[in-house]
């Protein structure tokens, strides 16, 4: 059985969704007993912004998920191109 890249970014962002509804509250109680968890939890928000990126750039531009992916890797790094998108 072969997957295509697209229907695989298509579950890791809706797992990521998932996670990012539950994950802090999970966390939050983890936190009580191991403190690097509450620290973990601060960055959770930053997933709901990654998943946001992708999103506005896939249905702006009518790209792929791989090639949304792509071209906010790009924008985020330094000395490439930013995201016309995005800026």
């Amino acid at each position: 059985m072969t997957t295509s890249p697209n229907i695989v970014i298509a579950d890791i962002e809706q797992a990521l969704e998932s996670l990012n509804s539950t994950l802090p509250g999970v966390l939050a109680v983890v936190g009580t007993f191991w403190p690097p968890a509450a620290i973990i939890a601060k960055f959770i928000p930053l997933l709901q912004i990654a998943i946001t990126a992708l999103e506005t750039v896939s249905k702006a531009t009518n790209v792929t998920p791989t090639q949304a992916f792509a071209d906010v890797e790009m924008h985020l790094t330094p000395g490439q191109a930013n995201s016309p998108v995005l800026s």
